[in-house]
């Protein structure tokens, strides 16, 4: 005889007393990791829009800072002679304007970021201040980005 009885030949009332295997999960269980899961996966991707989107204003906050400082360098370039149409005595200055694009839609045929620069000249104790700035909306918020400096004969680059 078999002292310990199988449970293929047990009898349905001997497997009611006998402790029952356990495989797999329970529904609780596989339901609890769904859900973890998902509020899991919930912020992951959360996570990757804000991101995307602190990156696109950032590209185009770093993209707009070279405009201005580009339009600075080739005021600069350009040199200093007066009386001229730029550098005149006139204490209230004069202003020149430009509309430039820097972001475009994902096809590149629309611009999804318009740039107005504005440079101004005004007399200053030892030449002219020049002041660029740059304004542009961004996800509905208007930014300003402005640089001044002092241009005169010793500022030039050209000779």
């Amino acid at each position: 005889m078999n002292p310990m009885p199988s449970l293929l030949t047990s009898s349905p009332a001997s497997m009611s007393t006998k402790t029952k295997l356990q495989r797999g999960f329970t529904l609780v269980e596989v339901m609890i990791t769904l859900t973890l899961f998902i509020l899991m996966s919930i912020g992951v991707f959360g996570s990757i829009t804000v991101l995307h989107q602190i990156s696109r204003r950032q590209a185009t906050y770093s993209s707009v800072l070279a405009l201005v400082i580009q339009k600075q360098e080739a005021i600069r370039a350009d040199g200093y002679t007066t009386p001229s149409a730029r550098y005149t005595s006139d204490a209230e200055g004069i202003s020149e304007q430009q509309e430039k694009s820097v972001s475009w839609n994902a096809s590149g045929t629309e611009s999804s970021v318009d740039v107005t620069i504005v440079s101004t000249f005004k007399v200053a104790s030892g030449g002219h201040l020049v002041t660029v700035s740059a304004t542009y909306i961004y996800n509905d918020n208007s930014t300003t980005i402005e640089t001044t400096t002092l241009i005169n004969n010793y500022s030039s680059t050209s000779s």
